[in-house]
């Protein structure tokens, strides 16, 4: 008997299906396109969200970027014509990495924005004064030549290292 119910079931909505050809088709193309839509959209958000993280990863997630900026000008500076030093230094850079356990390693830079010239061309860039053990915490890599060496720092060369807009402008 349940059988008996079960394929009349069946036979009268497939009747309905031919006596509403039309209806049907535009149905089924709307879940179609509805679900074509949201596989879509969760596709996109995933990749989205992979391109985000490796992103995260090669700039490194547990990096922390502290930046010190010069505060407004006062007045009254209340020091006699002295000039106020602002900014972190290499000893707190060092005083940072001694005091906070977790910290592995602590990258000092200056970034100063100033008109590089080699030969007769010049042109205005971003100078940052580093460490040689900064390469180790970017995805940079090198074209031709090398980064920074201790020996470089420990004999105060004046070695530079060219990003590659100003290696093809210079």
């Amino acid at each position: 008997m349940l059988a008996y119910k079960t394929l009349e079931i069946i036979r009268l909505g497939l009747r309905s299906l031919k006596q509403h050809a039309l209806r049907s088709l535009l149905t089924m193309l709307g879940i179609l396109c509805g679900v074509s839509a949201v596989i879509s959209m969760l596709a996109i958000g995933e990749g989205t969200s992979l391109e985000t993280q490796e992103q995260f990863r090669r700039l490194g997630a547990t990096n922390i970027i502290l930046r010190s900026v010069k505060p407004t000008d006062t007045s009254n500076t209340g020091q006699g014509g002295f000039a106020i030093e602002y900014g972190l230094t290499y000893m707190d850079a060092e005083r940072i990495k001694s005091t906070l356990p977790h910290v592995e390693v602590v990258v000092p830079q200056r970034r100063i924005p100033r008109t590089v010239r080699h030969q007769h061309r010049s042109m205005r860039a971003d100078v940052v004064g580093t460490v040689p053990w900064a390469s180790n915490l970017t995805s940079a890599q090198v074209a031709r030549g090398r980064f920074l060496t201790e020996i470089d720092e420990r004999l105060s060369y004046n070695h530079c290292v060219l990003g590659s807009a100003a290696a093809k402008e210079l």
